[in-house]
């Protein structure tokens, strides 16, 4: 079960279960583009123990499966 409190919501207050606050809010994406959203995962997601250079490698990975997986 996922906390609604840190579902993002759409225009019209609705709850929406497939994004974060961080990254849909009010029926948008916060962020213009990939590298940007990057940056706040970077500095405020927990990297156990991986310099900034392998953690944007990991993310940029999992984004790439993620896109080939649709």
């Amino acid at each position: 079960m996922q906390r609604n409190s840190i579902m993002s919501k759409t225009n019209e207050g609705e709850i929406d279960s497939r994004y974060c606050q961080w990254c849909f809010d009010n029926g948008s994406f916060v962020y213009q583009d990939f590298e940007q959203m990057l940056s706040f995962l970077i500095s405020n997601m927990p990297r156990e123990g991986m310099d900034e250079e392998e953690s944007r490698k990991i993310f940029r990975l999992f984004k790439k499966s993620a896109i080939l997986e649709k």
